[in-house]
């Protein structure tokens, strides 16, 4: 059976309707908020951005392993998981305004001093530029976009070709680019040894390996005091 068999109900197209109404209120408030004070508007936008991108990535990243283990288990929640990566898209259209914003939100690395406190080392100093930031961006989406196409694909081959899973030749394609290269750019990207993360505006990095560098909690205690340092939390301090 097609997808045609089984339309939405009336009441998914009122609440997109009501959506895009809630939508450019929001539109409205965030050109009145970027007029009256950019910094604190793209502040609160770029928090409401990364919860909204977690949802796709996280969806998109539920979708891959489904893929890749296979079963029944992800039948149901298949589709769910395949409309919210369809919203990368949406997403890297409403990135615009933190691509153009940077100066606004990472001023602290963007304008650090040569020496002193707040001074980048010579790595930071080349790898947190705004160029760097804005390509490594763009490379990040390219690949997101990428991946929404192919298992949003392979689902629908899936569909027409039910025979034919899992022993055809594009599923095996799909297991070794899970389990495989995806892991290869994981490594590529992130490096051995660090893995830079921005946090409140400031360069704060986690450290992995052996001997006296900590993993992922002790990179969390590192990146809280900065947070809690930082404006405007440190008004609560």
């Amino acid at each position: 059976m097609s997808a045609q068999e089984y339309p939405a109900p009336d009441s998914v197209s009122r609440l997109q309707q009501r959506a895009l109404v809630v939508g450019v209120i929001g539109v409205v408030l965030c050109i009145i908020g970027y007029a009256k004070s950019p910094a604190l508007l793209l502040h609160s936008y770029l928090m409401a951005f990364l919860f909204v991108l977690g949802l796709s990535l996280g969806s998109l990243g539920l979708l891959m392993l489904q893929h890749l283990t296979g079963g029944k288990w992800g039948i149901i929640i298949r589709r769910p998981l395949e409309s919210a990566t369809r919203s990368i898209p949406l997403l890297f259209v409403l990135f615009v305004p933190i691509f153009f914003g940077m100066k606004y939100l990472y001023f602290a690395w963007l304008t650090a001093p040569a020496t002193g406190e707040g001074a980048l080392s010579s790595f930071q100093q080349s790898y947190l530029t705004m160029s760097g930031f804005r390509v490594r961006a763009v490379i990040y989406f390219a690949v997101w976009l990428i991946l929404m196409f192919l298992f949003n694909h392979w689902s629908r081959e899936q569909d027409v070709n039910r025979d034919g899973w899992p022993g055809n030749h594009p599923v095996r394609i799909r297991n070794e680019f899970c389990s495989h290269r995806l892991g290869h750019v994981a490594v590529a990207a992130l490096g051995v040894d660090h893995l830079w993360v921005l946090v409140c505006g400031r360069p704060t990095y986690f450290l992995n390996g052996a001997d006296d560098r900590g993993g992922g909690a002790v990179g969390a205690n590192r990146a809280v005091p900065a947070c809690a340092a930082t404006e405007p939390l440190a008004r609560f301090g």
